[in-house]
């Protein structure tokens, strides 16, 4: 419940975030038959707030907004890659003396 909480409200569905949270705090405090008695209301809202975006996005892809900015749905996430980060180099001498039978690039010839 708590990240559909903050998922809801992140995108402006105030009364789905609110339900959320109501549900969260029964769950929390022990009320499981209460919360049955929410969940009908919170599908309900799920479906209109997906209808919602839906619309939304209908609207903006005739605008010619929608897909000017890449999909997280589309590609992996990039997340902790640095684009900025240097290669690593090639080390062309040997840290320390090679072994008889080491494979190291390094180590041979």
């Amino acid at each position: 419940m708590h990240t559909l909480k903050g998922s809801a409200r992140e995108v402006g569905a105030v009364q789905l975030g609110q339900r959320a949270e109501t549900l969260e705090h029964i769950l929390k405090t022990g009320g499981i038959s209460h919360a049955a008695e929410g969940l009908d209301e919170l599908n309900h809202l799920l479906i209109e707030t997906a209808r919602a975006l839906r619309s939304v996005a209908a609207a903006e892809k005739q605008k010619g907004r929608l897909g000017k900015t890449e999909s997280p749905f589309q590609r992996p996430s990039r997340a902790g890659v640095i684009p900025s980060a240097p290669r690593a180099e090639r080390n062309t001498t040997p840290l320390g003396p090679c072994i008889p039978g080491e494979v190291a690039e390094s180590c041979r010839g």
